[in-house]
Order: C-alpha cells, then sequence, then structure tokens
C-alpha cells in the first residue's frame, strides 16, 4: 500500500490488548484512547503541492519510530495488520 502526498503510514507498536502488572485484561477498546501512539514508519507519501507547483518533501523516512495521536490519524487494516495514516504534520515526535 502506498501513500500520497504528505502522509505517512504507522505499524502501530503499542495498541492492542494488553494486561496491567496485576494481570488484569486490558481491551483493546480501552488501550490507547485518546493516548500518545508509538509506531515505525511503514510508507511515506512524495510530499504536498504547494500553491506555486512544487512538491514540498516529507521529513519523514521509512523506518522512522514516531508517536502520533490515535484522534489524528486514520485506522487501515491490511492483511489482518493494524495500521495508521495521517498527515506529517500530525506526528509529534520522531526517532
Amino acid at each position: 500500500m502506498r501513500v500520497l502526498n504528505d502522509n505517512v503510514m504507522v505499524k502501530v507498536r503499542n495498541a492492542g490488548s494488553q494486561t496491567t502488572p496485576a494481570g488484569l485484561f486490558i481491551p483493546e477498546t480501552q488501550v490507547n484512547t485518546g493516548q500518545v501512539i508509538t509506531g515505525e514508519v511503514v510508507s511515506v507519501g512524495k510530499g504536498k503541492w504547494s500553491p506555486t507547483g512544487e512538491r514540498s518533501p516529507v521529513d519523514l523516512k521509512t523506518g522512522d519510530t514516531v508517536w502520533f495521536q490515535k484522534f489524528n490519524a486514520f485506522e487501515v487494516e491490511d492483511n489482518g495488520e493494524k495500521f495508521y495514516v495521517l498527515p506529517e504534520s500530525n506526528v509529534l515526535a520522531v526517532k
């Protein structure tokens, strides 16, 4: 799958069901609700078009670790794997 413009596709690292240190199960619907999600960039668009017709390249690259908020991204599923697609401007941090 390929993203367009200034969008990036992120494979989620910390989504899904989890357990507390005491072993209690936390359902996926309660994990990362409004919290920051960590993931790895797997696809990057070519950049946004400026009014002058030039492309402004995306600063992120495949393999970067990024942090973003769930409500700023679109969740997609491909072959049973969960990804998020969001504009580069909605990425909070990169490592």
